[in-house]
């Protein structure tokens, strides 16, 4: 049995020492796994920050083209309204002048009647006849009233000639009437 018991202790001893190859074995490879796994999580880690130092080089490539077109768009619409504001200004200089121009020809369309009316009644009394005259101011308010108006400045420009007509046509100062 001794033998028996030399030869399983042989065997024991053995069977320990291939456990313990395995288990050195199987550390060194759990090391080396361990060390595969280092090496791996390493090149992921710098894999990722590649990756991620490329994609924001060209995102800020891309905020950059943008920005540039954002900017030309920018540039490209005040330089529009710039353009519109131009124009506006001319044709409001234009609507001031022709404005300019109409207060202007009302002002001498008035006076001219005012002397038209004056030269009209002197010439019919035979004495000079101003503003206050009876017959001027009588005249007048029958012209108003035709044309429903209350001052020369209110008739309208393309009355003019009919207004100069009625004058003319005053006959008589006793008896001033216009159709």
């Amino acid at each position: 049995m001794k033998n028996d018991k030399g030869k399983m202790n042989k065997d024991t001893v053995k069977s320990g020492a291939d456990t313990q190859q395995m288990t050195i074995n199987s550390n060194n490879k759990s090391n080396g796994q361990v060390l595969n796994m280092d090496i791996v999580a390493k090149m992921v880690q710098e894999s990722v920050s590649a990756a991620i130092t490329a994609s924001s080089q060209v995102m800020s490539q891309i905020i950059l083209e943008q920005q540039s077109a954002f900017q030309e768009e920018i540039r490209n619409e005040v330089h529009d309204i710039k353009n519109v504001i131009t124009e506006q200004e001319i044709r409001h200089g234009k609507q001031m002048s022709e404005a300019r121009d109409l207060i202007g020809l009302r002002q001498k369309n008035v006076a001219s009647l005012v002397k038209l009316l004056k030269a009209r009644l002197t010439e019919l009394a035979g004495e000079p006849v101003s503003a206050e005259s009876y017959y001027y101011v009588s005249a007048k308010e029958k012209l108003f009233r035709k044309y429903g108006v209350q001052h020369w400045e209110q008739f309208p420009i393309h009355l003019y000639n009919a207004v100069h007509a009625d004058i003319d046509s005053i006959e008589d100062l006793e008896d001033i009437h216009f159709e």
